[in-house]
């Protein structure tokens, strides 16, 4: 019943902002970060951040596998954004912790959890020839930060011949971030978003005549 109730609220949550992005679609530029797509890299930090994740340990890194096939499958449904989403998780696998940027550990976690999202969307994707996605994607500040050097990160950070099918699927993720930073940063965010989405109406706009516009 939980695991029921959970992935209706994202689905629930991933049409409003859909139907939002096709409402204002004059303005997309603005905000591109309303895409439910766009809470992939933060899901990718928090689990990096998460006190029980080891990229050398299998058990902990199919328990974020797991939730990563929970947020991305109902994402993928319409077979229409894997490049999207590959790009996203190219440039986070690229930046480094805005948080704690030397950190290698975190790091190379959160390199960790890229590889794990790469291997989910190969895996929704394995029939299908994906073009490159033909722009660029913004990462948040608060989370990402470009590198000292600007070198391809072609590392793979988990182990060979990883097994990326769903194990199960979680009912709820409950994650207890030591670093009160992060936690806190996280928690804004996400109330954050919450509440711009709330407030928005989402009411359909007149559509100009052509001829007015020219």
């Amino acid at each position: 019943e939980r695991r029921s109730k959970a992935r209706q609220i994202l689905l629930r949550v991933i049409q409003l902002r859909r139907e939002y992005m096709v409402m204002n679609s004059n303005n997309s530029e603005r905000n591109h970060t309303v895409l439910p797509e766009y809470a992939l890299p933060t899901l990718i930090h928090l689990l990096a951040h998460h006190p029980n994740m080891d990229n050398d340990n299998k058990d902990s890194l199919k328990s974020s596998l797991d939730v990563l096939w929970w947020f991305l499958e109902p994402l993928m449904q319409k077979n229409d954004n894997f490049p999207f989403l590959k790009k996203l998780v190219e440039t986070v696998k690229q930046a480094v912790d805005a948080i704690d940027p030397f950190n290698d550990t975190i790091n190379e976690r959160m390199y960790a959890i890229c590889d794990l999202a790469f291997g989910v969307i190969n895996c929704k994707c394995a029939n299908v020839k994906l073009p490159p996605f033909p722009g660029e994607v913004k990462l948040s500040k608060k989370f990402f930060a470009p590198p000292e050097k600007l070198v391809p990160n072609l590392k793979s950070y988990i182990p060979e011949k990883f097994d990326f099918n769903p194990h199960r699927v979680p009912v709820a993720v409950e994650m207890e971030i030591d670093h009160p930073t992060v936690k806190a940063r996280h928690i804004v965010a996400a109330d954050s978003a919450i509440t711009k989405l709330s407030r928005r109406k989402f009411v359909k706009k007149k559509k100009v005549p052509t001829a007015t516009l020219r």
